[in-house]
């Protein structure tokens, strides 16, 4: 499958899901899951290393480690490898569901 063709058909459903829904934690959880593996589409897709594919996209999209890094964590219990993480010891058990959805400009109640 295509980067674009992911983008459209898998990732940008979900985070409309998220969007529409922002306090359901499955969807926010799907949603940065799906954009954690777009870095392994665009690395596929040009024939380049992951790690390439992850600074084309972060010039872009500056956050998209961080991202990255919650998917990560919502998949594994603790994430332990300083050379694919920027957060190390960073932890499903850092990941808490609040009282509502952040407001646009990020803060909470």
């Amino acid at each position: 499958m295509k980067p674009s063709t992911y983008l459209e058909v898998i990732c940008m459903p979900l985070l409309h899901a998220f969007e529409a829904d922002p306090t359901e934690i499955s969807k926010a959880s799907s949603a940065v899951v799906s954009l954690g593996q777009f870095a392994d589409y665009l690395a596929a897709d040009r024939n380049i290393s992951k790690r390439a594919a992850r600074k084309l996209i972060r010039a872009v999209f500056p956050q998209f480690d961080l991202v990255s890094d919650i998917a990560n964590a919502s998949k594994h219990f603790e994430l332990t490898d300083p050379q694919k993480t920027s957060r190390p010891g960073y932890s499903i058990t850092h990941l808490k569901i609040g009282k509502s959805a952040a407001f646009t400009d990020g803060t909470f109640f």
